[in-house]
């Protein structure tokens, strides 16, 4: 007796959908726009030694009007739009493809990008790091082939 066809689920769809996750590329374009940010989530983890994988990119950005402006810039590069529930990648391109402005991160919350090079979250806040933040310092890390430039928690007191 064969098989019974069966519906792909939403899920399926949305993993048909994404394109491949590549996070040099992100890194790379938020480099070259000098965007400053925190890699945080399972990618700053891995940056520090995990060996979780992850399947997207989590940043915090710093939210000066400069600063919001090159990333802005960077994500439209990257042709984000924003990852809404029920809605597929083309829906999404056609109607959110113009959100990535100075004018949008203003609005101060999380917001959840699919990218050309997958997923980026970006956040406005982290509970708890705001207590860390005076001990931020500029660091450089090393990601696949890609150089990154940002923050890094100083060690001890005197340490820079």
């Amino acid at each position: 007796m064969p098989a019974a066809a069966v519906a792909p689920s939403s899920a399926d769809a949305e993993l048909v959908d994404e394109p491949p996750f590549d996070p040099d590329r992100i890194v790379d374009t938020l480099a070259r726009h000098g965007v400053d940010y925190l890699l945080v989530g399972g990618m700053g983890a891995r940056l520090h030694g995990a060996t979780r994988l992850t399947k997207d990119l989590d940043c915090l950005p710093r939210f000066d009007n400069d600063n919001t402006a090159r990333l802005a810039a960077a994500m439209r590069e990257l042709h984000a739009r924003l990852r809404v529930e029920n809605m597929s990648d083309e829906e999404s391109i056609q109607l959110t493809s113009h959100l990535p402005s100075v004018e949008f991160f203003r609005r101060g919350e999380i917001s959840n990008w699919m990218t050309d090079a997958g997923p980026l979250d970006v956040l406005h806040d982290m509970p708890g790091a705001g207590r860390h933040a005076p001990r931020l310092r500029a660091a450089r890390h090393t990601l696949g082939a890609t150089q990154l430039s940002g923050w890094s928690h100083r060690q001890g007191r005197g340490a820079r």
